[in-house]
């Protein structure tokens, strides 16, 4: 192959493709997530990619970003009808 007796950079880019699985990260997570997409391929299994879900404080976040935004709304709401009843 050339890639092997090629010396320089070489950048990939993540393309969606139904025979290729990305496994992202860099380091320790990616060498875990390459090994667990190997085993599940290996106990015949669908590969997917493993989450290690939403941190509490970013759920939080969102809970008070929607809070606010639904104030704003009502508050946009509430000056528009203002607008036209008066």
């Amino acid at each position: 192959m050339f890639l092997a007796a090629f010396d320089g950079q070489i950048i990939v880019v993540p393309v969606e493709h139904p025979r290729r699985m990305w496994v992202g990260g860099t380091g320790t997570k990616a060498s875990e997530q390459a090994a667990l997409a190997l085993r599940q391929l290996s106990e015949g299994q669908e590969p997917r990619p493993a989450s290690g879900g939403t941190p509490a404080w970013m759920v939080v976040a969102y809970v008070f970003a929607a809070l606010f935004g639904l104030q704003l709304l009502l508050m946009l709401l509430s000056l528009g009808f203002s607008l036209i009843v008066d």
